[in-house]
């Protein structure tokens, strides 16, 4: 915990001190010595059968700044974990694996977030949801070719809270979209990641899959970066908000100035009319339109508009 919370504090400083490629060096320095280090603790023999190390062990991920760490992306640190097997030990108990799935689930939003193009704030969102909810979902869509394998977790036992972040069904970031499709002089809109989260699990499974059974039993899970090496608090903006709640997804997680997620936050009521509004409603079209995303509920919104 010391060494990360140095980490934290050199990266702040490295950032006011130093040129860009001292930057650089001291980052990539940093990263291998903090991959050097989760892999001595999670390779402890001790840790298998002692809750407190293992509690520890997620501590430390919790509190140093992950982006600072490009090199371990979510893939990597799921291996470095062994998360998949860990969460199906009896030996750990449901607030550890909580804290397994949210930290991943922290740094598949991190990464795509890394992916905007915009200038600003960097934010990246993925949509949970249950397992037995996916396997609904795929039951209830055989003839798509979905491919959630890599996204999904085995967990041990049944927890309510937990299971919200067992898999993932949909991905989004902040980024530009041209709308005459000239970058140079042309006009573009930002799109939130929560947008495009949203528009992508339509894309997916499909717009009543998505309106009926997903993302009423979903989680939002966002991330904002400042400048790669820290977070920021990331809750929804009032557009997004109303947008989530426009299509039923209420629960919410998000990051905090500290490097932990902020959960069990709960959006005020659902009500599908709020895509009637204008600030709802046209940058959903926008995100839709570039995903190629056919979404009925949106165009009966529009039409109300037109009257």
């Amino acid at each position: 915990y010391q060494a990360s919370c140095l980490v934290k504090a050199s990266s702040e400083l490295q950032l006011q001190r130093h040129t860009k490629e001292e930057q650089d060096v001291t980052i990539s320095l940093q990263t291998d010595a903090l991959t050097i280090l989760l892999h001595t603790i999670s390779s402890s023999t001790n840790i298998i059968n002692n809750n407190n190390l293992y509690y520890a062990l997620n501590n430390v991920l919790a509190s140093i700044q992950l982006p600072l760490l490009q090199k371990l992306n979510s893939s990597v640190c799921e291996q470095i974990l062994n998360i998949p097997q860990k969460l199906s030990s009896p030996s750990l108990n449901t607030l550890q694996k909580i804290t397994s799935l949210k930290t991943l689930r922290h740094l598949e939003a991190a990464e795509l977030a890394r992916k905007g193009d915009q200038i600003g704030s960097k934010h990246g969102c993925v949509i949970c949801v249950p397992n037995h909810i996916l396997s609904r979902a795929k039951s209830f869509n055989k003839s798509s070719n979905l491919n959630t394998n890599d996204t999904q977790l085995p967990l041990s036992s049944y927890s309510s809270q937990m299971s919200f972040y067992e898999a993932v069904v949909g991905k989004g970031w902040n980024h530009n979209i041209f709308l005459n499709g000239r970058p140079n002089g042309g006009r573009k809109r930002v799109i939130h990641s929560e947008c495009h989260a949203i528009a992508n699990t339509i894309q997916t499974f499909g717009e009543d899959i998505a309106f009926s059974l997903l993302f009423p039993n979903a989680i939002c899970c966002i991330v904002e970066l400042v400048r790669d090496v820290s977070y920021d608090n990331a809750p929804p903006c009032p557009k997004c908000d109303t947008l989530l709640r426009a299509v039923g997804c209420t629960k919410i997680c998000h990051s905090t100035k500290n490097g932990f997620l902020q959960d069990d936050v709960t959006l005020a009521y659902p009500d599908i009319a709020f895509l009637d509004r204008d600030t709802v409603r046209i940058p959903f079209r926008t995100v839709c339109d570039e995903l190629g995303v056919e979404c009925l509920r949106l165009v009966e919104a529009e039409d109300r508009a037109k009257r």
